[in-house]
């Protein structure tokens, strides 16, 4: 105690001395690298204790005086100014340290590394399944030589050990949802599919595109494009061409399908179909075409509705022919359509525009039977009359 007793005695006179003091309970003597050794197992060092506005008001204060901030972002705080110039630091929040601010911590210059010792972006990720490589200011997942995952402000690319990679968006499975600004776009659903995108705006869906919006499907049974039933008036799809030449909506198959299949009513304002001759080959004359349209059964029917709800067909009376009845006669005006996901019925649909040229000839063929009837009663009725 008598150390103690001695040390405040000084302070209080003022009383300048070039020794080394030693506070403590043991009576040790101070460290030989130390003017002031403190020592106790039981007790702290108490600094003096101010606000910030307390604190700035002290005037010159030294370089390298410490106190201890009460408010605002509150810890010990040292002047690294000069007297003239006072520059407090909180102690930990230097450069190259981090900013402890109630359950905060934020850094303020470098770069931070996890699982690597050399970041090259504001925060590289490294010894993981998924790496990536990054310039300044971008954020990086992985090293630089093998897969990574790199963005920047506005994009997020896979590359590599430096080279382009493909990008995976829930490859295993799952749901995907992208808003655009106010809700407006919408992507939800399991996805597993692969697509490409151009610098020309083209998207490509299993293949590379050559067209806008190009889709491929290598399965028969899959539907390219799916649009599921909505309520109101809305359209569902809008194709629009206004330059001569082009077309608002173009559909090609081959013979394994239709290039298009409608579930219900379809309006148009004009139709054409190609009839070149110089697109066509083995033509010949029709014939006995009355005697086939006399083999048809004209009926009036009803379409299954209910039963069939997923087909959308009409509910009034219809007017037509049964397919089974005009394949008898005209096999190439009917055709099988297997059954799909959202048409889980095969049935056998009918061409009644293929029936325009049957019954065309069957006029004309009526037509030269009346006009044959005719000459043999012109000639009847000139017998008649010289009799």
């Amino acid at each position: 105690m008598n150390s103690i007793k001695i040390f405040f005695i000084l302070l209080m006179t003022g009383t300048s001395i070039s020794a080394q003091v030693a506070i403590n309970t043991d009576n040790s003597a101070p460290d030989p690298s130390s003017m002031l050794d403190v020592k106790s197992v039981s007790r702290g060092f108490l600094v003096p204790r101010m606000t910030q506005a307390q604190r700035n008001a002290i005037t010159n204060p030294a370089t390298g005086l410490t106190i201890f901030q009460t408010d605002i972002i509150s810890g010990l705080y040292f002047n690294a100014g000069t007297p003239a110039v006072p520059s407090w630091k909180l102690v930990g929040s230097n450069t190259g340290q981090w900013i402890n601010n109630g359950s905060n911590i934020y850094y303020n210059l470098g770069f931070v590394g996890i699982g690597t010792t050399t970041p090259e972006a504001t925060l590289s990720v490294a010894n993981t399944s998924l790496s990536g490589i990054a310039t300044a200011g971008s954020f990086q997942i992985g090293p630089s030589g093998t897969y990574n995952l790199v963005s920047d402000n506005n994009e997020v690319q896979a590359r590599n050990n430096g080279a382009a990679s493909t990008l995976y968006l829930q490859y295993w499975g799952g749901d995907i949802n992208a808003c655009a600004s106010g809700g407006a776009a919408l992507f939800n659903g399991p996805v597993v599919m692969y697509n490409n995108l151009t610098a020309y705006g083209r998207i490509g869906i299993k293949i590379s595109p050559n067209y806008d919006l190009d889709i491929n499907s290598t399965s028969y049974t899959a539907s390219n494009v799916y649009s599921p039933y909505n309520g109101g008036t809305a359209s569902q799809v809008i194709a629009g061409g206004t330059t001569t030449g082009t077309w608002a909506f173009y559909a090609y198959a081959t013979t394994l399908g239709y290039a298009a299949y409608f579930s219900g009513n379809v309006y148009c304002t004009g139709s054409y179909l190609p009839s070149d001759e110089k697109l066509k080959a083995n033509i010949q004359p029709m014939e006995k075409s009355l005697e086939k349209v006399m083999q048809l059964d004209v009926m009036t029917y009803d379409f299954k509705a209910s039963e069939f709800p997923e087909m959308n067909l009409p509910h009034d009376k219809q007017n037509g022919f049964t397919a089974q009845n005009l394949e008898n006669v005209f096999p190439e005006l009917v055709k099988l359509n297997p059954a799909k996901k959202e048409q889980p019925v095969d049935f056998k649909a009918v061409n009644y525009t293929g029936l325009i040229p049957v019954l065309t000839k069957a006029i004309q063929e009526q037509q030269a039977l009346i006009e044959k009837m005719q000459l043999k009663i012109d000639e009847l009725e000139q017998t008649i009359r010289i009799k």
